[in-house]
């Protein structure tokens, strides 16, 4: 038994560090499931009493607002696995009704997901335009997750060309810093075609909507240029807009050509 509390206190330890940082909401609820059913092996109430104070809330708020998309089935069930097991225990009376509602939650989510996976009609995927593929990378036992985000371009009068990010760190990664510029550089040139004057000053603030952490990589590009290409138009009262087919996902990180590079083996 020694053993086993030696390990509940070394994950307990992660998961108290991991809830503080920008890990994805999937990842955070994925570490936290692997906890429960970690104090759940041990077939001992007190054991999970004592260990998941503080825990039971955050678990059943990311069951009930996590994505499912880009996650493999089996973590779902996993998931579901173990937070059914938890009601069963019947050791936290006080929070009981709230996680059913969230497993009920989580469970419908999972269901659309396989309906659209299994090609079934009726199900509507998220309406952001300009969807985007990310990959969590941050992980402690080699779990990688996948998830859709979509960007929102704000742009205002400026006395030079400048850039926000958000969220972001202090300093902005490199690769995601100059595919900003790239983007709006290829996104004004193609908007000059249809407008007579575009001003060379801007602030330009691009907002990650589901902010699940701190982006880094360039294969937001088509994405980001396809955004920025819309909100000009629309700062600029163009007499054309662009919308994103329903259902679309963007990925590729875009040249100041306007190309978008290959990412395999040329033969």
């Amino acid at each position: 038994m020694s053993e086993i509390i030696f390990e509940i206190e070394e994950k307990r330890n992660e998961i108290q560090r991991v809830l503080s940082s920008p890990l994805s909401c999937y990842k955070k609820l994925s570490l936290l499931s692997d906890f429960f059913s970690l104090l759940l092996s041990t077939n001992n109430k007190n054991i999970l009493q004592a260990y998941s104070t503080g825990l039971i809330a955050p678990f059943s708020n990311y069951l009930a607002t996590c994505d499912v998309a880009c996650v493999p089935p089996e973590k779902h069930n996993r998931i579901i696995a173990t937070t059914e097991a938890i009601l069963a225990s019947q050791a936290f009376p006080d929070a009981a009704d709230t996680l059913q509602q969230s497993l009920t939650s989580f469970n419908e989510k999972v269901k659309e997901l396989t309906a659209v996976l299994n090609g079934e009609d009726g199900f509507v995927l998220e309406r952001n335009n300009y969807l985007f593929p990310l990959l969590d990378t941050t992980s402690s036992n080699g779990d990688l997750f996948g998830m859709l985000d979509s960007i929102t371009i704000k742009i205002l009068k400026g006395k030079e060309e400048t850039f926000h990010l958000i969220p972001s760190e202090k300093e902005i990664e490199t690769r995601i810093k100059a595919q900003i510029e790239t983007s709006w550089n290829v996104a004004a040139a193609y908007a000059r075609k249809y407008i007579k004057h575009i001003s060379p000053h801007h602030e330009v603030i691009v907002s990650f909507d589901k902010r699940v952490g701190f982006y880094v990589g360039d294969s937001l590009g088509v994405a980001l240029t396809l955004a920025y290409i819309n909100e000009l138009f629309l700062y600029y009262n163009a007499p054309l807009t662009i919308t994103a087919k329903e259902g679309s996902c963007f990925t590729g990180s875009l040249l100041q050509n306007g190309e978008i590079p290959s990412i395999g083996d040329e033969n």
